[in-house]
């Protein structure tokens, strides 16, 4: 379970560990150090390893809980720049061993330490605005937002992206601080699924 910074959130935290243990049945690891930080938006899985990003919400203990609760995966530690707020703004996955790179210097910053110590190599799709980084990859389907969002980008996935992919028009949760990555909670298959109420009003 993340710990985002803030107190404000820990009743944000308690829904969502509800969620996971009853209605999905999902073993939860909780972070065993109270000085851990860790937000979700700085925790990516690539399919082969883990990029933590350590930021103004994440720390290093957060990140260590990381690579504790998953021995099976490399775990890689890279520093989020300002003005970033988190991992995901600046790099997602935009398909397999595919990393998409936002329009900015402090997105190619990450992904150049990305490159210098992850444990896997991955293609690069550099994306021409800066909030186009924030896509969701799920089930061979590519999220993102759409042209009116960013009309460069889209462009480029056409030419670029042979699979799936779903145009999204987010700007009024974009524009309140919640960017299309930090709208879903990805999980592996449930056996038993059952309907979960969305809490978004």
């Amino acid at each position: 379970m993340c710990r985002p910074y803030g107190s404000d959130r820990q009743s944000e935290v308690s829904v969502v560990r509800q969620t996971l243990k009853k209605e999905m049945g999902l073993t939860i690891a909780e972070l065993n150090n109270d000085q851990a930080q860790l937000e979700g938006g700085d925790v990516l899985f690539t399919g082969q390893e883990i990029i933590v990003g350590i930021s103004t919400h994440t720390n290093e203990a957060g990140a260590q809980s990381v690579a504790r609760a998953f021995p099976e995966y490399p775990t890689t530690i890279v520093a989020v720049p300002s003005p970033l707020t988190c991992l995901k703004d600046a790099v997602c996955m935009a398909g397999v061993n595919v990393m998409a790179v936002g329009n900015s210097d402090a997105a190619r910053r990450i992904f150049k330490s990305i490159g210098e110590v992850a444990s896997s190599n991955y293609k690069v799709l550099y994306l021409a605005e800066p909030i186009a980084a924030s896509l969701l990859y799920v089930n061979g389907c590519l999220m993102h937002y759409d042209q009116t969002m960013i009309p460069e980008t889209c462009q480029l996935f056409e030419n670029k992206i042979d699979y799936p992919r779903y145009p999204l028009s987010l700007p009024v949760l974009h524009n309140h601080g919640a960017p299309l990555h930090k709208l879903a909670l990805l999980s592996g298959r449930v056996r038993n699924q059952r309907h979960i109420v969305s809490t978004m009003p």
